[in-house]
């Protein structure tokens, strides 16, 4: 489907343009790009369906990047604590 050509509120050009999308994952507020339509004469924005498919992978990166932070800082914090625990254990008393 192609992006709508005129705005329905007053057929002014329809252009792409981008705005920030925040929702949740994980217990986590996150933020990604999201593409949108805009009127060229009066500002309305809507969404599109020609954008969906790239929005759908804005938010599917977002999630994974989260993810891999989420895991790589429980690895970190676990690494430490054996770690420290390692060292005390092989301390004389």
């Amino acid at each position: 489907m192609a992006m709508a050509s005129q705005c329905e509120k007053c057929q002014g050009e329809a252009v792409p343009a981008a705005q920030m999308r925040t929702f949740e994952h994980e217990g986590q507020t996150l933020h990604c790009l999201a593409f949108v339509s805009s009127c060229n004469v009066c500002g309305h924005r809507w969404k599109d369906e020609i954008h969906e498919a790239v929005n759908s992978h804005h938010v599917e990166e977002a999630r994974a990047v989260a993810t891999e932070r989420k895991h790589a800082s429980f690895d970190t914090y676990v690494g430490t604590a054996s770690t420290n625990q390692s060292a005390s254990e092989s301390q004389p008393q």
